[in-house]
């Protein structure tokens, strides 16, 4: 598995497979979206970020295949510099073969080459995977969000 920074060329190439794994992260962490039209706006707006060099993004490849990727950007909470990592995502055919962890450990690598002490990630509470993934991998909680639907 060769996990690298994305170049510019990647986005053109692997357009298809890239959306693909949009669409997959949205499925599970948004049920109540179209996750087709979803998955082509952030596709945009990672290629955007990318172009403007706010983003970190990392991708796996097996081969010429694309297992996964992870994109990040850098955010100042109250004073602090973080890591946002927007998306971590692997094609179900990688899961469970340690994708997801290697593209973290390169997240950190680059976090800490910035000098940035910490990574935020938000996951969806019906996302058990994404949820317990982060956990093992040794984020906490820190804050929880909450949603009232009005009638």
């Amino acid at each position: 598995m060769e996990i690298r920074l994305i170049r510019n060329g990647d986005f053109q190439q692997y357009r298809t497979d890239l959306i693909r794994l949009f669409n997959i992260a949205l499925s599970l962490n948004f049920p109540n979206v179209n996750p087709e039209v979803e998955a082509l706006s952030y596709f945009e707006k990672m290629y955007t970020f990318f172009t403007d060099g706010s983003a970190i993004i990392f991708v796996a490849f097996d081969g010429k295949n694309l297992a996964g990727f992870n994109w990040a950007h850098e955010v100042n909470k109250l004073g602090q510099k973080r890591l946002h990592s927007a998306f971590i995502v692997v094609d179900e055919k990688y899961q469970k073969r340690g994708v997801a962890k290697e593209l973290l450990v390169n997240i950190e690598k680059e976090a800490k080459q910035r000098g940035i002490r910490y990574i935020e990630a938000l996951c969806s509470v019906s996302n058990e995977a994404a949820v317990n993934y982060h956990l093992r991998n040794g984020f906490t909680v820190e804050r929880l969000k909450v949603v009232k639907k009005l009638k």
